[in-house]
């Protein structure tokens, strides 16, 4: 903890005052936070942020922080997010709001995940003051996602002089946002068995039984921020991250023809409750069948991003390719194990103005899903013979797999 207090101390230390003529600025902040859940301890939290007017009233960044328990009984959160405010950047008193939104990740047994916090409230010169709803992943109080009431207290700094090398080197850097929709690409499975039911004694023919199931994937979202910095000519460098959003829909059916008279064939089995066939049929459909599952996953992201503009094809004057390419790992998934990420992607731009442009691509985006082995087995209802009532082939679970996804994107690089 002494040691990010001190990174934090050196960062303030070393930022020059701010300038008209410079739109960058950083924030180092102290986060009070109340717990509004039973039983849940008090926290808190110490940002770091660089942030960049892009109007008159509305500035983007980023940021990465460190929180823990007052009492330093908890494990430490590190949260990493992107930041959009807005307030009167031309006056000494101003009111802001901004919305922070991001990942925290955990460490050991406790898991990461998404962390929002909206904020209210006002800035005298470098010094403000607000109080805003934190919603995250909380390691304290040990419940899935925890509410909460943060304080902020931070000290605003020019990053920069507007007339140093460092200044002219910083604005080179490039932000982009983008939101994509994804169309996985990702095979299920859609099956059915039909099985012959003979009773257990006998082996008279009851009727014969076809069950299928059928696992899809939906189509989701993405939404996704990076920096890059131009290292050769038209050639980026950089880091990215995003959040991915999708669902899968699951269904299983069966449908029995009985032979004349199987309804009313003697079950047979000792002390059983269901006296015939159809009547333990009719049992069987009412707890295990027709069923219909719909789940959703949220999947992080982090990566280093390479990208080239080809304004050497500039066409129409304001347009040119581009090729860009993310290499890193899922970081988090709800409901999945973590995975390698690989998402290449070609576009066009339209440029706005000297350095703004509006980007829409095509490419691929991996996801990870759960994945299943097909049952060779016939699998009965109950497990009691395999002469009766059977589930469908639906597969057995064998752990995760990676599935790609078509993305289609629209961005901004300012």
């Amino acid at each position: 903890m002494r040691g990010f207090l001190g990174i934090a101390t050196l960062l303030g230390a070393t930022a020059l005052p701010a300038q008209t003529t410079d739109n960058w600025y950083s924030t180092v902040e102290f986060n009070p936070v109340f717990s509004t859940q039973s039983g849940g301890e008090p926290s808190f939290n110490i940002n770091y942020t660089f942030n960049r007017k892009v109007a008159d009233y509305v500035s983007l960044g980023a940021g990465v922080g460190i929180e823990e328990s007052w009492k330093f009984k908890g494990t430490p959160m590190l949260p990493v997010f992107a930041r959009v405010q807005a307030e009167d950047f031309s006056k000494t008193f101003s009111p802001f709001a901004r919305f922070d939104i991001g990942y925290e990740a955990g460490f050991g047994d406790v898991k990461g995940g998404l962390m929002i916090n909206p904020t209210v409230g006002v800035r005298y010169g470098a010094l403000s003051l607000g109080v805003g709803y934190r919603g995250f992943k909380s390691s304290i109080s040990g419940s899935k996602f925890a509410s909460a009431v943060s304080v902020n207290l931070a000290y605003t700094f020019g990053m920069h002089g507007a007339d140093s090398e460092f200044s002219r080197a910083l604005r080179k850097i490039e932000f982009s946002m983008g939101v994509s929709a994804l169309f996985p690409c990702g095979k299920g499975f859609d099956e059915k068995r039909t099985h012959k039911v003979y009773t257990q004694r006998d082996e008279v023919l009851v009727g014969t039984q076809t069950v299928g199931g059928k696992l899809s994937y939906n189509p989701g979202g993405a939404f996704s921020i990076a920096l890059t910095y131009p290292v050769y000519r038209n050639l980026y460098l950089g880091v990215s991250g995003g959040i991915s959003l999708y669902s899968s829909e699951d269904k299983y059916f069966s449908n029995m023809e009985f032979e004349p008279g199987g309804r009313d064939l003697s079950y047979g089995l000792a002390g059983s409750n269901y006296y015939t066939y159809g009547e333990f049929y009719d049992f069987s459909i009412d707890h295990f069948m027709p069923y219909e599952s719909k789940e959703s996953d949220f999947q992080v992201f982090v990566a280093a991003r390479a990208k080239y503009k080809f304004r050497e094809l500039t066409f129409g004057g304001k347009f040119f390719p581009y090729a860009q390419c993310d290499v890193g790992y899922i970081v988090h998934s709800e409901d999945t194990d973590k995975g390698f990420y690989l998402s290449p992607e070609v576009g066009v731009s339209l440029a706005v103005g000297s350095r703004h442009s509006l980007d829409l691509g095509i490419g691929y985006t991996p996801l990870r899903a759960d994945k299943y082995d097909k049952s060779e087995g016939v699998e009965t209802f109950g497990g009691i013979y395999e002469n009766t009532y059977i589930r469908p082939p639906h597969g057995e679970y064998s752990g995760t797999k990676t599935i790609g996804a078509l993305r289609i994107s629209l961005g901004y690089t300012f």
